[in-house]
């Protein structure tokens, strides 16, 4: 493991030819890769088990004018640092263009990922247990991920393992790695049609169909009720 993860730190200060690795998305496309960027790495897993390497993948984005842009993406695996890892290259934004296509420094990034399997996409929650950073690299010297991660212009600073859990707790609506009350709140609004502004997580539904509304709130409200939520 000490070994695998050293490769892993190498990689990362190696990473600014965005063309070390042949692996190429193919669900996530879009990115423009530019001169600067910073780096990701770390495992996924969706209901406890390890993504596919070679097939599922890893996408980051950050708002725009016009929604959502992609700044970096990856196939499972193709780091050469293990199947079970994932490694991302963010990039930054061009100042030299006019539109924007990259991320800006202390910008938010957005995980995603996408499972082949499924054809499934998940958007992954800023928050534990869906994102957590793995103690035990402090062993190799990496600089631990902010949570909820930003971009940095710090390239050449390895970050460390960003882990990535999926799917989402029943009744997170808000994505917050736990169920209470604002929860059934925000489920609540939604279902009467009033735009709270809140990022909702939409896998977090309490019956599979992908929707969140009233009976989201009412489930949050009887786990409340009944005491199995603490």
């Amino acid at each position: 493991m000490r070994f695998k993860k050293i490769l892993i730190v190498i990689l990362l200060m190696m990473s600014a030819d965005p063309a070390a690795f042949a692996g190429l998305p193919v669900h996530f496309t879009g990115v423009r890769p530019t001169l600067t960027s910073c780096e990701y790495a770390g495992k996924v897993s969706i209901d406890g088990i390890t993504a596919v390497s070679g097939e599922d993948e890893i996408a980051v984005f950050v708002k725009s004018d016009f929604g959502q842009i992609p700044v970096g993406a990856a196939v499972m695996g193709q780091s050469n640092a293990g199947d079970e890892y994932y490694f991302v290259s963010v990039y930054a934004d061009d100042a030299t263009t006019p539109e924007k296509d990259g991320a800006a420094k202390g910008e938010k990034l957005i995980f995603k990922f996408w499972d082949k399997s499924q054809d499934k996409e998940y958007v992954i929650p800023p928050a534990a247990p869906y994102m957590t950073y793995d103690a035990e690299d402090e062993e190799v010297f990496l600089t631990p991920p902010a949570v909820p991660p930003v971009w940095t212009n710090e390239s050449l600073t390895p970050l460390g393992l960003l882990n990535l859990a999926m799917p989402l707790i029943i009744g997170d609506t808000d994505g917050s790695g736990s169920v209470d009350l604002k929860d059934a709140v925000l489920s609540l609004q939604i279902a009467v049609g009033v735009n709270s502004g809140a990022v909702i997580y939409r896998d977090a539904d309490c019956n599979g169909d992908g929707r969140i509304g009233m009976e989201d709130a009412l489930y949050v409200l009887h786990q409340l009720y009944s005491g199995v939520l603490k």
